[in-house]
Protein backbone atom coordinates (compact mmCIF):
# COMPACT_ATOMS: atom_id res chain seq x y z
CA UNK A 1 0.00 0.00 0.00
CA UNK A 2 1.03 3.30 -0.65
CA UNK A 3 2.39 5.60 1.81
CA UNK A 4 3.44 9.65 1.71
CA UNK A 5 6.06 11.04 3.57
CA UNK A 6 4.84 12.01 7.47
CA UNK A 7 2.81 15.12 6.58
CA UNK A 8 3.06 17.37 9.22
CA UNK A 9 0.70 20.57 9.57
CA UNK A 10 3.30 23.45 10.74
CA UNK A 11 3.10 26.96 11.36
CA UNK A 12 3.84 27.11 7.90
CA UNK A 13 1.23 25.70 6.64
CA UNK A 14 -1.42 27.16 9.19
CA UNK A 15 -0.07 30.19 7.77
CA UNK A 16 -0.95 28.99 4.25
CA UNK A 17 -4.04 28.31 4.87
CA UNK A 18 -4.91 31.41 6.74
CA UNK A 19 -3.89 33.31 3.83
CA UNK A 20 -6.21 30.85 1.52
CA UNK A 21 -8.72 32.20 3.81
CA UNK A 22 -8.29 35.92 2.86
CA UNK A 23 -8.75 34.85 -1.05
CA UNK A 24 -12.13 32.40 -0.13
CA UNK A 25 -13.50 35.33 2.07
CA UNK A 26 -13.32 37.72 -0.74
CA UNK A 27 -14.68 35.46 -3.93
CA UNK A 28 -17.23 33.96 -1.73
CA UNK A 29 -18.97 37.23 -1.11
CA UNK A 30 -20.31 38.02 -4.04
CA UNK A 31 -22.83 35.07 -4.97
CA UNK A 32 -24.64 35.03 -1.57
CA UNK A 33 -24.49 39.42 -1.86
CA UNK A 34 -25.79 39.43 -5.15
CA UNK A 35 -29.45 39.37 -4.34
CA UNK A 36 -28.97 41.53 -1.76
CA UNK A 37 -26.59 44.03 -3.91
CA UNK A 38 -28.94 44.23 -7.31
CA UNK A 39 -31.77 45.15 -4.59
CA UNK A 40 -29.61 48.03 -3.18
CA UNK A 41 -28.52 49.19 -6.49
CA UNK A 42 -31.17 48.58 -8.96
CA UNK A 43 -29.24 46.43 -11.45
CA UNK A 44 -30.54 43.83 -13.52
CA UNK A 45 -29.31 39.92 -13.64
CA UNK A 46 -27.18 40.76 -16.20
CA UNK A 47 -25.63 43.40 -14.70
CA UNK A 48 -25.32 41.45 -11.62
CA UNK A 49 -23.95 38.47 -13.69
CA UNK A 50 -20.72 41.17 -14.80
CA UNK A 51 -19.62 41.18 -11.25
CA UNK A 52 -19.08 36.93 -11.76
CA UNK A 53 -17.52 37.25 -15.00
CA UNK A 54 -15.55 40.22 -13.67
CA UNK A 55 -14.03 38.28 -11.16
CA UNK A 56 -12.89 35.39 -13.82
CA UNK A 57 -11.55 37.94 -15.98
CA UNK A 58 -9.31 38.50 -12.69
CA UNK A 59 -8.39 34.76 -12.39
CA UNK A 60 -7.30 35.31 -16.06
CA UNK A 61 -5.26 38.14 -15.16
CA UNK A 62 -2.99 36.85 -12.66
CA UNK A 63 -2.74 33.75 -14.07
CA UNK A 64 -1.26 35.89 -17.21
CA UNK A 65 0.65 38.18 -14.78
CA UNK A 66 2.04 35.90 -12.27
CA UNK A 67 4.90 34.19 -14.22
CA UNK A 68 6.11 37.77 -14.86
CA UNK A 69 5.71 39.00 -11.03
CA UNK A 70 6.94 35.76 -9.29
CA UNK A 71 10.50 35.65 -10.14
CA UNK A 72 11.43 39.59 -10.05
CA UNK A 73 9.47 40.07 -6.84
CA UNK A 74 9.25 36.84 -5.00
CA UNK A 75 6.55 35.10 -3.45
CA UNK A 76 6.44 37.44 0.10
CA UNK A 77 5.74 40.40 -2.01
CA UNK A 78 3.67 38.98 -4.49
CA UNK A 79 1.74 37.48 -1.28
CA UNK A 80 2.00 41.37 0.23
CA UNK A 81 0.23 42.93 -2.89
CA UNK A 82 -2.32 39.26 -3.53
CA UNK A 83 -3.19 39.80 0.09
CA UNK A 84 -3.76 43.81 0.42
CA UNK A 85 -5.22 43.92 -3.29
CA UNK A 86 -7.67 41.64 -1.44
CA UNK A 87 -8.30 43.80 0.98
CA UNK A 88 -8.99 46.89 -1.13
CA UNK A 89 -10.91 44.87 -3.70
CA UNK A 90 -13.67 44.08 -1.17
CA UNK A 91 -13.40 47.96 0.49
CA UNK A 92 -14.15 48.89 -3.29
CA UNK A 93 -17.25 46.77 -3.04
CA UNK A 94 -18.82 47.89 0.05
CA UNK A 95 -18.23 51.18 -0.15
CA UNK A 96 -19.58 50.94 -4.00
CA UNK A 97 -23.04 52.86 -4.40
CA UNK A 98 -23.17 52.80 -8.42
CA UNK A 99 -22.71 49.28 -9.95
CA UNK A 100 -18.99 50.58 -12.14
CA UNK A 101 -17.68 50.53 -8.80
CA UNK A 102 -19.00 47.43 -7.58
CA UNK A 103 -18.01 45.58 -10.43
CA UNK A 104 -14.17 47.21 -10.47
CA UNK A 105 -14.03 46.31 -7.10
CA UNK A 106 -15.23 42.15 -8.13
CA UNK A 107 -11.96 42.78 -10.80
CA UNK A 108 -9.71 43.80 -8.28
CA UNK A 109 -10.90 40.96 -5.59
CA UNK A 110 -10.30 38.24 -8.64
CA UNK A 111 -7.18 39.82 -9.59
CA UNK A 112 -5.50 39.80 -6.62
CA UNK A 113 -7.61 37.19 -4.96
CA UNK A 114 -5.80 34.72 -6.83
CA UNK A 115 -2.56 36.51 -6.83
CA UNK A 116 -2.48 35.55 -3.51
CA UNK A 117 -3.80 32.03 -4.20
CA UNK A 118 -1.07 31.56 -7.02
CA UNK A 119 1.82 32.49 -4.37
CA UNK A 120 0.18 30.66 -1.47
CA UNK A 121 -0.31 27.10 -3.26
CA UNK A 122 3.30 27.10 -5.25
CA UNK A 123 4.92 27.96 -1.50
CA UNK A 124 2.78 24.96 -0.12
CA UNK A 125 3.12 22.80 -2.68
CA UNK A 126 7.46 23.30 -2.28
CA UNK A 127 7.18 23.12 1.41
CA UNK A 128 5.46 19.57 1.63
CA UNK A 129 7.00 18.09 -1.47
CA UNK A 130 5.71 14.16 -1.84
CA UNK A 131 2.80 15.27 0.37
CA UNK A 132 1.75 17.94 -1.89
CA UNK A 133 -1.53 16.03 -2.65
CA UNK A 134 -2.35 15.95 0.83
CA UNK A 135 -1.90 19.52 1.75
CA UNK A 136 -3.63 20.48 -1.18
CA UNK A 137 -6.36 18.86 -0.65
CA UNK A 138 -6.85 20.29 2.65
CA UNK A 139 -6.72 23.26 1.85
CA UNK A 140 -9.33 22.70 -1.06
CA UNK A 141 -11.35 21.55 1.80
CA UNK A 142 -10.59 25.09 4.32
CA UNK A 143 -11.31 26.49 0.87
CA UNK A 144 -14.79 25.04 0.52
CA UNK A 145 -15.79 25.65 4.07
CA UNK A 146 -14.95 29.35 4.22
CA UNK A 147 -17.04 29.31 1.46
CA UNK A 148 -20.30 28.69 3.41
CA UNK A 149 -19.63 31.74 5.65
CA UNK A 150 -20.10 35.02 3.76
CA UNK A 151 -23.72 33.67 3.35
CA UNK A 152 -24.35 32.99 7.32
CA UNK A 153 -22.72 36.51 7.74
CA UNK A 154 -25.09 37.89 5.50
CA UNK A 155 -27.91 36.23 7.67
CA UNK A 156 -26.82 37.63 11.05
CA UNK A 157 -26.18 41.05 9.26
CA UNK A 158 -29.52 40.94 7.95
CA UNK A 159 -30.66 39.70 11.58
CA UNK A 160 -28.80 43.05 13.06
CA UNK A 161 -30.00 45.72 10.14
CA UNK A 162 -27.15 46.12 9.11
CA UNK A 163 -27.08 45.03 5.16
CA UNK A 164 -24.85 43.49 2.66
CA UNK A 165 -21.96 45.46 2.57
CA UNK A 166 -19.89 44.65 6.15
CA UNK A 167 -18.98 41.01 4.80
CA UNK A 168 -16.68 42.74 2.12
CA UNK A 169 -14.08 43.77 5.21
CA UNK A 170 -13.94 40.49 6.23
CA UNK A 171 -10.55 39.37 3.79
CA UNK A 172 -9.36 43.02 5.01
CA UNK A 173 -9.96 42.26 8.61
CA UNK A 174 -7.96 38.69 8.27
CA UNK A 175 -5.71 39.59 6.39
CA UNK A 176 -4.70 42.78 9.07
CA UNK A 177 -4.78 40.10 11.85
CA UNK A 178 -2.37 37.11 9.65
CA UNK A 179 -0.79 39.87 7.17
CA UNK A 180 2.75 40.32 9.63
CA UNK A 181 2.75 36.49 10.34
CA UNK A 182 2.44 35.26 6.70
CA UNK A 183 4.71 37.71 5.33
CA UNK A 184 7.41 36.71 7.86
CA UNK A 185 7.23 32.63 7.08
CA UNK A 186 8.21 33.00 3.45
CA UNK A 187 12.08 33.95 2.24
CA UNK A 188 12.42 37.20 0.26
CA UNK A 189 12.78 35.36 -3.37
CA UNK A 190 10.47 32.18 -2.65
CA UNK A 191 10.99 30.99 -6.11
CA UNK A 192 13.00 27.10 -6.02
CA UNK A 193 15.35 27.03 -8.67
CA UNK A 194 15.84 24.18 -10.59
CA UNK A 195 18.19 22.22 -12.82
CA UNK A 196 15.80 21.46 -15.58
CA UNK A 197 15.86 24.23 -18.24
CA UNK A 198 13.42 26.72 -17.75
CA UNK A 199 10.08 25.57 -19.04
CA UNK A 200 10.51 22.17 -18.77
CA UNK A 201 7.61 19.69 -17.65
CA UNK A 202 7.61 16.01 -17.45
CA UNK A 203 5.01 14.17 -19.31
CA UNK A 204 1.64 14.54 -18.41
CA UNK A 205 1.85 17.52 -18.11
CA UNK A 206 -0.70 19.05 -20.58
CA UNK A 207 -3.21 16.50 -19.96
CA UNK A 208 -3.64 17.36 -16.50
CA UNK A 209 -4.19 21.17 -17.71
CA UNK A 210 -6.74 19.90 -19.77
CA UNK A 211 -8.43 17.90 -17.49
CA UNK A 212 -7.80 20.68 -14.65
CA UNK A 213 -9.91 23.32 -16.89
CA UNK A 214 -12.94 20.62 -17.58
CA UNK A 215 -12.75 19.75 -13.67
CA UNK A 216 -12.99 23.37 -12.56
CA UNK A 217 -16.22 23.98 -15.90
CA UNK A 218 -18.06 20.99 -14.55
CA UNK A 219 -17.70 22.39 -10.81
CA UNK A 220 -18.80 26.07 -11.61
CA UNK A 221 -21.50 24.77 -13.87
CA UNK A 222 -23.43 22.60 -10.92
CA UNK A 223 -22.70 24.84 -8.30
CA UNK A 224 -23.97 28.07 -10.53
CA UNK A 225 -26.98 26.48 -11.76
CA UNK A 226 -27.86 23.73 -9.23
CA UNK A 227 -30.31 26.78 -7.52
CA UNK A 228 -31.99 27.31 -10.85
CA UNK A 229 -32.43 23.57 -11.49
CA UNK A 230 -34.07 23.02 -8.60
CA UNK A 231 -36.15 25.65 -9.25
CA UNK A 232 -37.21 24.38 -13.14
CA UNK A 233 -37.21 20.09 -12.44
CA UNK A 234 -37.88 20.17 -8.41
CA UNK A 235 -40.62 22.80 -8.27
CA UNK A 236 -38.77 24.54 -5.29
CA UNK A 237 -39.10 28.35 -4.68
CA UNK A 238 -36.24 29.88 -6.01
CA UNK A 239 -35.52 30.22 -1.30
CA UNK A 240 -35.87 26.60 -0.80
CA UNK A 241 -33.79 25.92 -3.71
CA UNK A 242 -30.90 28.53 -2.81
CA UNK A 243 -31.16 26.93 0.46
CA UNK A 244 -31.14 23.19 -1.08
CA UNK A 245 -27.91 24.24 -3.33
CA UNK A 246 -26.12 24.82 -0.12
CA UNK A 247 -25.97 21.12 -0.53
CA UNK A 248 -23.16 20.47 -3.38
CA UNK A 249 -20.99 23.18 -1.36
CA UNK A 250 -21.69 21.19 2.02
CA UNK A 251 -20.56 18.06 0.33
CA UNK A 252 -17.39 19.47 -1.16
CA UNK A 253 -16.18 20.41 2.07
CA UNK A 254 -17.14 17.11 3.52
CA UNK A 255 -15.69 15.39 0.04
CA UNK A 256 -11.89 17.45 0.14
CA UNK A 257 -11.86 16.56 4.24
CA UNK A 258 -12.26 12.31 3.14
CA UNK A 259 -9.54 13.52 -0.09
CA UNK A 260 -6.94 14.68 2.24
CA UNK A 261 -7.15 11.44 4.54
CA UNK A 262 -7.08 9.34 1.31
CA UNK A 263 -4.11 10.86 -0.47
CA UNK A 264 -2.48 10.22 2.95
CA UNK A 265 -2.83 6.12 1.59
CA UNK A 266 -3.71 6.49 -1.59
CA UNK A 267 -1.48 7.84 -5.08
CA UNK A 268 -3.19 10.96 -7.12
CA UNK A 269 -3.40 7.91 -9.95
CA UNK A 270 -4.72 5.42 -8.23
CA UNK A 271 -7.61 7.88 -6.83
CA UNK A 272 -8.59 10.11 -9.91
CA UNK A 273 -10.53 7.58 -11.52
CA UNK A 274 -13.05 6.54 -8.66
CA UNK A 275 -13.60 10.17 -8.10
CA UNK A 276 -14.33 10.63 -12.13
CA UNK A 277 -16.43 7.69 -11.17
CA UNK A 278 -18.27 9.53 -8.19
CA UNK A 279 -18.53 12.90 -9.73
CA UNK A 280 -20.49 10.85 -13.22
CA UNK A 281 -23.20 8.80 -10.69
CA UNK A 282 -23.92 11.53 -8.37
CA UNK A 283 -24.96 14.37 -11.70
CA UNK A 284 -26.51 11.29 -12.99
CA UNK A 285 -28.74 11.08 -10.27
CA UNK A 286 -29.25 14.10 -10.02
CA UNK A 287 -29.71 15.42 -13.65
CA UNK A 288 -32.08 12.31 -14.51
CA UNK A 289 -34.34 12.22 -10.96
CA UNK A 290 -37.68 14.69 -10.56
CA UNK A 291 -38.20 13.98 -6.68
CA UNK A 292 -36.41 16.45 -4.77
CA UNK A 293 -35.09 14.24 -1.78
CA UNK A 294 -33.48 12.03 -4.85
CA UNK A 295 -32.41 15.34 -6.81
CA UNK A 296 -30.30 16.93 -3.23
CA UNK A 297 -28.69 12.92 -2.83
CA UNK A 298 -27.37 13.35 -6.47
CA UNK A 299 -26.13 16.84 -5.76
CA UNK A 300 -24.88 15.83 -2.45
CA UNK A 301 -23.03 12.86 -4.35
CA UNK A 302 -22.04 14.92 -7.28
CA UNK A 303 -20.48 17.19 -4.47
CA UNK A 304 -18.43 14.41 -3.10
CA UNK A 305 -16.75 13.47 -6.02
CA UNK A 306 -16.48 16.95 -8.02
CA UNK A 307 -14.89 17.91 -4.64
CA UNK A 308 -11.51 16.22 -5.03
CA UNK A 309 -10.94 16.49 -8.96
CA UNK A 310 -9.12 20.01 -8.59
CA UNK A 311 -7.14 19.42 -5.81
CA UNK A 312 -5.79 15.91 -7.03
CA UNK A 313 -5.68 17.06 -10.71
CA UNK A 314 -3.71 20.43 -9.10
CA UNK A 315 -1.12 18.36 -7.40
CA UNK A 316 -0.64 16.37 -10.12
CA UNK A 317 0.41 19.35 -12.22
CA UNK A 318 2.63 20.52 -9.65
CA UNK A 319 3.96 16.77 -9.47
CA UNK A 320 4.72 17.32 -13.48
CA UNK A 321 6.30 20.32 -13.11
CA UNK A 322 9.52 20.27 -10.13
CA UNK A 323 10.95 23.57 -9.77
CA UNK A 324 8.44 25.26 -11.69
CA UNK A 325 5.79 25.47 -9.14
CA UNK A 326 5.10 29.27 -10.22
CA UNK A 327 4.48 28.85 -13.71
CA UNK A 328 2.42 25.83 -13.02
CA UNK A 329 0.37 27.56 -10.15
CA UNK A 330 -0.32 30.62 -12.55
CA UNK A 331 -1.54 28.04 -15.25
CA UNK A 332 -3.56 26.77 -12.16
CA UNK A 333 -5.11 30.09 -12.41
CA UNK A 334 -4.99 30.60 -15.93
CA UNK A 335 -7.33 28.15 -16.86
CA UNK A 336 -9.37 27.71 -13.95
CA UNK A 337 -10.70 31.53 -14.94
CA UNK A 338 -10.65 30.35 -18.13
CA UNK A 339 -13.40 27.91 -17.86
CA UNK A 340 -15.60 30.30 -15.16
CA UNK A 341 -15.90 32.62 -17.72
CA UNK A 342 -17.17 29.97 -20.74
CA UNK A 343 -18.93 27.58 -18.82
CA UNK A 344 -21.23 28.52 -16.55
CA UNK A 345 -21.94 31.31 -19.19
CA UNK A 346 -22.65 28.96 -22.55
CA UNK A 347 -25.05 26.33 -19.65
CA UNK A 348 -27.22 29.76 -19.20
CA UNK A 349 -27.21 30.68 -23.09
CA UNK A 350 -28.10 26.93 -23.51
CA UNK A 351 -30.69 27.29 -21.05
CA UNK A 352 -32.16 30.09 -22.71
CA UNK A 353 -32.24 28.29 -25.88
CA UNK A 354 -34.19 25.14 -24.74
CA UNK A 355 -34.59 24.49 -20.72
CA UNK A 356 -31.74 23.71 -18.19
CA UNK A 357 -32.73 20.53 -17.71
CA UNK A 358 -31.36 19.90 -21.91
CA UNK A 359 -28.32 22.44 -20.96
CA UNK A 360 -27.33 20.13 -18.46
CA UNK A 361 -26.55 17.81 -20.81
CA UNK A 362 -23.67 19.71 -21.18
CA UNK A 363 -22.09 19.01 -18.19
CA UNK A 364 -22.09 15.45 -18.62
CA UNK A 365 -19.96 16.09 -21.56
CA UNK A 366 -17.30 17.95 -19.77
CA UNK A 367 -17.39 14.71 -17.35
CA UNK A 368 -16.86 12.17 -20.11
CA UNK A 369 -13.95 14.28 -21.51
CA UNK A 370 -12.35 14.70 -18.26
CA UNK A 371 -12.21 11.10 -17.74
CA UNK A 372 -11.33 10.79 -21.57
CA UNK A 373 -8.58 13.13 -20.81
CA UNK A 374 -7.84 11.73 -17.06
CA UNK A 375 -7.34 8.36 -19.08
CA UNK A 376 -5.08 10.23 -21.23
CA UNK A 377 -3.01 11.42 -18.66
CA UNK A 378 -2.74 8.11 -16.52
CA UNK A 379 -1.10 6.82 -19.77
CA UNK A 380 0.92 9.59 -20.56
CA UNK A 381 2.50 9.73 -17.02
CA UNK A 382 2.75 6.26 -17.55
CA UNK A 383 5.37 5.80 -20.35
CA UNK A 384 7.46 8.90 -18.44
CA UNK A 385 8.24 7.26 -16.20
CA UNK A 386 9.66 4.67 -18.68
CA UNK A 387 11.44 7.78 -20.11
CA UNK A 388 15.48 9.38 -19.96
CA UNK A 389 15.42 11.98 -17.51
CA UNK A 390 15.79 14.57 -19.59
CA UNK A 391 12.13 13.67 -21.17
CA UNK A 392 9.87 16.53 -20.79
CA UNK A 393 6.89 18.69 -22.39
CA UNK A 394 7.18 22.31 -23.15
CA UNK A 395 5.23 25.04 -21.85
Amino acid sequence: MFQHPAFVRDRFTILGYGALAVFALGIAAVGPAMPLLRDDLGISRTIGGLHFTAGAAGSVIAGLGSPRAMPRMGRRWVVLVGGTGTAAGGLLVALGGHPVITIAGSLVLGTFGNLLLIAVQAALSDHHGPARATVLTEASALISGVFLLPGLVLGLLGLLGLGWRPVFLLPGIVWILLARSILGSLPERGRIRSERAEGATLPGYRAALLALMFAVAVEWSIGGWAAGYLVDVGGLSESAAAAAAVTFYAAMAVGRGIGSRLTRRRTVRELLPGVVVASLVGFAVFWWASAVPVLIAGLALAGLGVANLFPLITSALFAAAPGLADRASAHVSLAGGAAVMIAPLTLGALADRWELRSAFSGVLVLLLALAATIAWWRRVQGAGEDRPPDAHEAI
